[in-house]
């Protein structure tokens, strides 16, 4: 479960988002598909 200040993916887009959810019919345009444990930033 996310928590406040969490930095989480959204899926933004009605269909996929009801793809994620497995009903086609959902009355949904966007949905958390996961969270960020860990960001790593190369520099160059």
């Amino acid at each position: 479960m996310a928590a406040p200040d969490d930095i989480v993916l959204v899926c933004r887009e009605g269909n996929g988002s009801r793809q994620v959810l497995g009903d086609s019919k959902a009355p949904v345009n966007a949905t958390i598909v996961g969270i960020v444990d860990q960001i790593d930033v190369e520099k160059q």
